[in-house]
């Protein structure tokens, strides 16, 4: 690409991405405006701003790499999520819109709780756990991950975003060793099945790139969910716990919850496009 001017740049690689992409503009405004290091607004007021051969060398690079499949966050290493902006590298999973609907059954559960503790499996980025101490500014939470590298960044979203006091990031296996008791257990388990990990489905759902470790659930996606339930079984650590998983999964983790937690009270939560991707437990 030797287009040297901001409209012409962000034209060309919208081209170049139209058969990568779903959302080729947008992405090559957001590569665009990473490069010059500003936001999508800077690139409407100065459209006729004209480009460094360096920086059309990086969205040069960029473009090729948008192109294999990688994710649009890992490449500006950052993903918006319930409005705010969240760190992401290849040690954590991408925050996406679906795991809203997580927050949202969240705030209502602890809407009469003062002072809630909070208890999160599975932290990655630390969007939930970071998000629900965003939102509740009297709740402190625990955040874990069996991931070190994950948990660093975690550490980082919270620092910038303010509520590092009240967030305490551990590595830690599901609920191994744990023994404190919270107003609210919240987890998003590894639950992608094996044949979905192929080269072409993760180019396809954009899972190129993303930690193994935080997608793998088995062969139909359950094997962390059975330990977890277990666990969690025989040491509860809260009254109230919400699930995230995949889709069609929903009957498959009713089985586990009937199994382990046979008098528990279950709601399912569905994401904002209407599927069923969640569970809210009660004891």
């Amino acid at each position: 690409m030797t287009n040297s001017t901001v409209k012409d740049s962000v034209k060309a690689v919208t081209t170049a991405l139209t058969t990568h992409s779903a959302t080729p503009q947008l992405d090559a405004e957001l590569l665009v405006a990473h490069v010059l290091e500003q936001d999508r607004g800077w690139l409407v007021a100065h459209p006729d701003h004209a480009l460094t051969p360096t920086q059309l060398l990086r969205v040069n690079d960029l473009l090729g790499k948008r192109q294999s499949g990688i994710p649009l966050a890992y490449l500006t290493g950052v993903k918006e999520f319930y409005g705010r902006p969240f760190i992401v590298t290849p040690d954590v999973l991408i925050p996406r819109p679906d795991s809203e609907s997580i927050i949202e059954t969240a705030i209502k559960v602890l809407k009469k709780n003062l002072q809630p503790k909070i208890l999160e499996i599975g932290t990655g980025s630390g969007c939930l756990a970071i998000t629900l101490a965003a939102e509740l500014p009297a709740a402190t939470v625990v955040a874990t991950d069996v991931s070190a590298a994950a948990i660093a960044v975690a550490q980082q979203n919270a620092t910038a975003l303010g509520v590092a006091n009240r967030v305490t990031f551990r590595v830690q296996d599901l609920l191994k060793g744990e023994v404190g008791h919270y107003d609210l257990l919240v987890a998003n388990l590894p639950y992608v099945p094996t044949h979905w990990l192929t080269d072409e489905n993760k180019k396809q759902f954009h899972l190129v790139n993303e930690p193994h470790v935080a997608l793998h659930g088995g062969d139909d996606g359950m094997d962390v969910f059975t330990p977890f339930f277990k666990q969690f079984a025989a040491h509860p650590t809260s009254d109230q716990l919400i699930l995230e998983h995949g889709d069609e999964q929903s009957a498959s983790v009713k089985k586990l919850i009937d199994r382990f937690l046979p008098h528990a009270t279950c709601t399912v939560i569905h994401d904002l496009t209407g599927r069923e991707r969640g569970w809210q437990i009660q004891l």
